[in-house]
């Protein structure tokens, strides 16, 4: 939270799940359920319960002025089924509706789109940095080099997206 703080633009690529920003916090609270999730590296249903509410404070950037977040997402992101088919309804629904805020680009990359960069894993980039997500964590990259790279990786997802229009800010 304190790193959104101080941050003025977001951005994010997911291939495969709805980013944090964007869950509903049903859908926040089934993904520590899975196999890989922390509940089976010995956290309890207080520490999930406490994650989620971390997770919906953090939602709370999207509505301060002067931020700009933009999240890119494959197609297969909306329809991936690691999440009760009555969650991702939910989950649907809710993109639907933060698709309108003036502080967020939604933009999806369609099945039938080429997908210009390898979309191994998720990432992240607050201003001068990068956080690459992989099933184990995460990794920051602060190097302007590798910035830029991520940078590029994500104009490259953003021009084979369909984007929902945006409010004037």
């Amino acid at each position: 939270m304190e790193l959104e703080a101080q941050t003025i633009r977001i951005a994010e690529f997911q291939p495969a799940l709805v980013p944090g920003l964007l869950q509903t916090s049903e859908d926040a609270r089934e993904y520590p359920h899975l196999p890989c999730g922390p509940l089976s590296f010995g956290a309890d249903e207080d520490a999930v319960d406490q994650m989620v509410a971390k997770r919906m404070q953090r939602q709370q950037v999207l509505y301060q002025h002067g931020k700009q977040v933009t999240v890119v997402m494959l197609e297969g992101a909306l329809r991936a089924r690691v999440v009760s088919a009555q969650t991702l309804a939910g989950q649907l629904d809710r993109l639907m509706a933060v698709s309108g805020l003036a502080s967020l680009e939604l933009c999806i990359v369609p099945f039938e789109a080429a997908v210009p960069v390898f979309p191994l894993s998720g990432f992240r980039l607050y201003d001068d940095l990068v956080i690459v997500e992989s099933i184990v964590g995460e990794h920051q990259l602060a190097e302007a080099d590798d910035v830029a790279r991520y940078e590029k990786y994500l104009e490259l997802l953003r021009g084979a997206a369909s984007t929902a229009p945006r409010q004037q800010r």
